[in-house]
């Protein structure tokens, strides 16, 4: 009797099975340069903050920009532009100054659309504990500068 039940079971979940699936080929791309495709942009970085409450989501891409979207005011204001990485620098006696090797922090530059309007923007990223409102610990510690106000808050790197 045990073993009835065991080969009904099995024929039941067989039955249920559907037969395997060829997937299809991929379209054909329009470029033809394999140095000109592109790898799909994807999260990179994330940031928050309170007071008033903002959050800041980055996109890593392929050509070494990265896009970013940087919601203000809880909501009531959404802004999106192009940053870059740009070396930590120290200054030297010439003047021209020197990129720190090593340091702990990334600055970030760039402009955001800003009501019809390009406005700059500076971010910067130390690496560090910080305990965001809900003691919540994250990996970063994010000042970013508007033309007009600076936020302060906690983020994270997505692999």
């Amino acid at each position: 009797m045990k073993y009835f039940f065991v080969t009904l079971l099995m024929a039941f979940l067989l039955s249920c099975l559907d037969e395997p699936t060829v997937p299809s080929p991929p379209a054909a791309s329009k470029a033809t340069d394999p140095s000109t495709s592109s790898i799909s942009p994807v999260l990179y970085f994330k940031a928050w903050g309170n007071e008033p409450g903002w959050n800041l989501q980055m996109i890593a891409t392929s050509d070494g920009t990265f896009p970013i979207v940087l919601v203000l005011d809880y909501g009531a204001d959404t802004l999106s532009g192009v940053i870059r990485k740009m070396p930590i620098m120290e200054p030297t006696p010439d003047g021209k100054g020197k990129a720190v090797v090593g340091s702990n922090e990334v600055k970030y530059t760039g402009l955001l659309e800003i009501h019809g309007t390009q406005a700059p923007i500076e971010m910067s990223i130390v690496s560090g504990i910080c305990n965001d409102d809900a003691d919540i610990q994250h990996g970063t510690s994010v000042t970013i500068a508007l033309p007009e106000q600076q936020l302060k808050g906690c983020g994270d790197y997505f692999d």
